[in-house]
This record gives structure tokens, C-alpha cells and sequence, in this order.
């Protein structure tokens, strides 16, 4: 066997090759099997099931890892900036000084030395003193920082940048992401115009015992927009189409495995409720409802997240039925709404983006 791939580049999300099987005798090539994105793993990575036989192709600096790393400047706080521009200032002021003197004076025999002795005494005028100043003050600014009990955990990875915490005027950031922890808690669940607050756990756990009191359960969408089914539909949907793994950690409890905390979010919130995810596998997912009903799903096709689709969807088969679970981010989803469901949606999720929530559409 021979494997061929593209020379090392910086596409994290493209990878092409191809596995040849060839005959050692003849060196004819007997098959080709074309290698795409999803049969690769980049470094880093972490398995989160199974076991697999992997082969290296890129390493060190050929790595997509670290071909894709750009080269960052020092980071350095506006007084030095600040200072560091005055100080070419006066260095071109102190110059100039010398320069005028030496002038007034005349250019005899000996001028040069007598510029230098000028610039000498008016070296003074650049504050050597205030650079050594500021030098210790970050040092100390670092250390109260890292010893301040109002601000636990809080530790000085940089010493250069601390005095510009006292310009700070807008502080900007995203909804996820490092002041997050990447630690997400669902808020709310909006169906059908009615939003809920999935914070009152007592109220939301009799909602799904309700909409699950029922002979049989259907996936379709019903004809009643009060219906509690919309609810089951949503939950249900929750808990398909995602990459959740439930595992047992080595004390034998339920642990749920996943790379998204947005998926993992849900998964608690279903949970919470009565709603239980049993298994996931490559193949099959199936999940149980507060009543101990069981609904086990055959997986004929996943669409997995990618920063181009913004969406995730599966294909799953239940009782001879094909379903399409599809969950994805606003901008993508809305414009491929029906027309009577676009506006509304629209408005729906902007209300929400407004209280500070990230918001998801799923279908």
C-alpha cells in the first residue's frame, strides 16, 4: 500500500489524498481509495470513542497546526508606546540643542568633541530615571494583582500590559469563549412564539411529562400550534442531533463525552427533565422520555458542523420513517425557512441575542 497527499499547507479544513493498493510484484496499482477530511485527525486532537490505527503524514513545523500559527508582535501597553515616542522626541530636541550651541559658538578645530560634550550635559533632558520607574512599577502592579482576594484565581501572565487596565473605557467579547470557560447553561427555548425559561426545572419537567402523556408519538409536525408535541419534537431533536457521548468514568456513573459545550448544554438540559440519552454510536442513538418509553434511531447520514455550513444535520430512520434533524446558527437557517416562518423567526432570535444569549435555530 502507498498513500499519497497534498504537500504541507495551512488548510485546516482541506485534506485530499489517496491509499493505493499495489501489487509489490508488478508495482501496478490494484485500487485506489480516495482519503478526505473526514478520515484524518490533526494534531491535538483527542479521541473521544473507540480505537482507531492511524498514520503520520505531517510533522514539526509541517504540521497544518503550525502552518496555520501566525507570527504575533510583543505585546507592549500604550505608555510605553507613549513613552518611547517622547523619548525620540527629546532625543531629536537634545540633538538639535547641541547642535544650535555648537553653532552659535563656531566650528573651530575641536567642534566635534565639544558637540559631543553638549550632548552630555543635556542628556538629561531624556528621563532615563521614569523607564526604570515604570519597569518596577509593572512588577509590582503583577504581583497585587496576582495577590488580590477580590479577584480569585486571577493570575499576571504579563507584566507589560497591566497599567493599560486603567484605560479600559468599552470592554467588548463574544457570548462563549475564555471569560465563559466555554461552560454554556441553556436560558431558553423558544417554540413556536412561546418562549420558555428553561431555568425552572419543576415547570419545564412537567411540560415534557405532558407532552409525552400520549398513546403514541409521532415526529410529524402537528396541526395545533399549542400542541405539546411541538415540545417533544424539540427535545427530540435535542437529543439526536448532536455528538454527545454518554460513558461511564471508572466509578461506573454517567458521564456525557463532547467536544461542543452548546450540545453538551442541551444534553443536561434534556437530562434534567426526564429525558435520558442512552447510547450514541456512529450508527444509532436512542434516548428514553420521563414515562421510561425508549426511542432507538438508525443514523443513515450525518452531516457534521463545519465553519462554512454553520449547521449540523442527521438522517435518521425510526419505524420505517426517514427523519432530518437539522440545528445550526441564525443567519444560516432563517433564509431556508418557509416564508410565513422567516419574519417571525427572524424576530424571535433577535430578542434573545439582545438579552445576551447565543442563539441556535434547530428544525
Amino acid at each position: 500500500m502507498e498513500i499519497v497527499v497534498d504537500t504541507p499547507n495551512d488548510l485546516i479544513y482541506k485534506f485530499q489524498g489517496a491509499l493505493h493498493e499495489v501489487d509489490t510484484q508488478e508495482k501496478n496499482i490494484l485500487k485506489k481509495h480516495a482519503i478526505g477530511l473526514e478520515n484524518s485527525i490533526w494534531a491535538q486532537c483527542r479521541l473521544s470513542k473507540g480505537n482507531i490505527h492511524g498514520l503520520v503524514m505531517y510533522t514539526g513545523s509541517d504540521t497544518k497546526l503550525m502552518m496555520s500559527m501566525e507570527k504575533s508582535d510583543p505585546k507592549r501597553s500604550l505608555v510605553d508606546i507613549e513613552l518611547n515616542t517622547l523619548s525620540k522626541l527629546l532625543f531629536v530636541l537634545m540633538v538639535s540643542a547641541a547642535a544650535l550651541l555648537i553653532t552659535i559658538k563656531g566650528l573651530d578645530t575641536g567642534w566635534i568633541i565639544q558637540f559631543f560634550r553638549y550632548i552630555l550635559l543635556l542628556c538629561s533632558i531624556i528621563p532615563l530615571s521614569m523607564k526604570v520607574n515604570q519597569d518596577i512599577s509593572k512588577l509590582f502592579f503583577a504581583q497585587r494583582i496576582n495577590n488580590d482576594k477580590q479577584m480569585k484565581d486571577c493570575l499576571s501572565r504579563n507584566s507589560m500590559i497591566a497599567e493599560d487596565l486603567g484605560r479600559i473605557e468599552y470592554f467588548l467579547t463574544d457570548k462563549t469563549g475564555t471569560l465563559t470557560k466555554n461552560e454554556m447553561i441553556m436560558k431558553k427555548l423558544n417554540i413556536v412564539s412561546r418562549t420558555l425559561d428553561t431555568s425552572k426545572i419543576e415547570d419545564m419537567t412537567s411540560l415534557g411529562i405532558s407532552s409525552t402523556n400520549k398513546k403514541e408519538l409521532k415526529f410529524q409536525l402537528p396541526d395545533d400550534k399549542n400542541d405539546d408535541t411541538h415540545f417533544f419534537r424539540a427535545v427530540a431533536v435535542l437529543l439526536t442531533c448532536h455528538a454527545v457521548f454518554p460513558k461511564l468514568d471508572k466509578f461506573g456513573f454517567k458521564v456525557l463525552d463532547s467536544t461542543s459545550p452548546d450540545e453538551l448544554s442541551f444534553i443536561e438540559f434534556c437530562e434534567k427533565i426526564g429525558f435520558k440519552l442512552l447510547k450514541r454510536t456512529d450508527h444509532l442513538v436512542s434516548f428514553s422520555t420521563p414515562d421510561k418509553r425508549e426511542f432507538e434511531f438508525k443514523i443513515l447520514r450525518i452531516f457534521p458542523f463545519t465553519s462554512a455550513r454553520q449547521r449540523m444535520g442527521v438522517i435518521l430512520e425510526w419505524n420505517n420513517t426517514i427523519l432530518y434533524f437539522l440545528k445550526g446558527a441564525d443567519s444560516k437557517m432563517i433564509p431556508t425557512l418557509k416564508k410565513i416562518y422567516k419574519e417571525k423567526t427572524a424576530e424571535e432570535t433577535a430578542q434573545l441575542s439582545a438579552q445576551g444569549l447565543r442563539t441556535l435555530v434547530i428544525s
